[in-house]
């Protein structure tokens, strides 16, 4: 669902969503941050995104806010909504045909599909992987969190998107490579190294890894990001030759608690 601003011509000026996109969070969207649009415009749009979102029975709603045009004012209005400033996120996105391969790798991969993992399976390792990680996202039950490997409605998805790394037999690492394939865009949409196997400079072997397999399902152009603080990924996109794209702001808020 969306919302959109027009001018005395029909054209639009800016735009407002909302979108699933994993368990019960919600992430609000959007287009025209340079236009001249008055704030009041972005005020109602941002209101019928959180009606919207508590008529979704949403847990929560996510905003990430690119730093240009009225993105100052529109955060002063996102703390007014009780929205909290979560992290500052820097993003990626480079042709895969620029980015490196995996050759030399030390680890071997499986999918979910060839090791017949259950979801379960899946999201006792997600829960091991993501110990220690700093932009652990998960709240509750993981299984709700990996409805969108196996189920997205838009991008490649199932067991065959989810891939276990190992060194040694040992299971390792977990990557998941995702492609829109109406128009190429893909994204690893989660990647980690098992808490036994960090400090062994795994973390670049699976991001190339990932590339592999995205352009195995047809992607043609990759999108990755992470938090600003996060020196190592951000290494990690670096020596991938991953190219600068754009910084945000990622805002949240929490409508479960205003339901207690």
């Amino acid at each position: 669902m969306f919302w959109n601003h027009v001018d005395s011509q029909g054209t639009e000026l800016c735009c407002v969503g909302l979108k699933p996109l994993w368990a019960d969070i919600y992430g609000i969207t959007y287009r025209g941050l340079e236009a001249h649009v008055p704030m009041e415009v972005w005020r109602t749009f941002l209101n019928h995104a959180l009606t919207a979102a508590t008529e979704q029975k949403a847990g929560k709603v996510m905003m990430r806010l690119e730093q240009k045009g009225l993105a100052p004012q529109i955060a002063v209005e996102l703390k007014r909504l009780g929205f909290v400033h979560k992290l500052e996120r820097v993003e990626f996105k480079t042709p895969l045909a620029d980015l490196q391969g995996e050759e030399g790798t030390p680890l071997t991969w499986k999918t979910a599909a060839e090791l017949k993992w259950s979801d379960r399976q899946i999201a006792d390792l997600l829960l091991k992987v993501v110990e220690g990680d700093p932009e652990d996202d998960l709240d509750g039950d993981p299984i709700k969190y990996i409805q969108d490997w196996l189920n997205d409605p838009e991008l490649t998805c199932g067991l065959d998107c989810v891939h276990v790394g190992f060194m040694k037999d040992k299971i390792a690492a977990l990557v998941v490579p995702q492609v829109d394939l109406k128009n190429g865009w893909s994204r690893l949409a989660y990647m980690g190294v098992h808490p036994d196997f960090r400090g062994l400079s795994l973390g670049r072997w699976v991001h190339r890894h990932g590339f592999a397999a995205l352009r195995e399902q047809g992607g043609t152009s990759y999108h990755g990001g992470t938090s600003s603080l996060n020196v190592r990924m951000r290494r990690t996109f670096e020596a991938s030759r991953c190219v600068p794209y754009r910084t945000l702001d990622e805002w949240e808020l929490s409508l479960t608690q205003e339901k207690l």
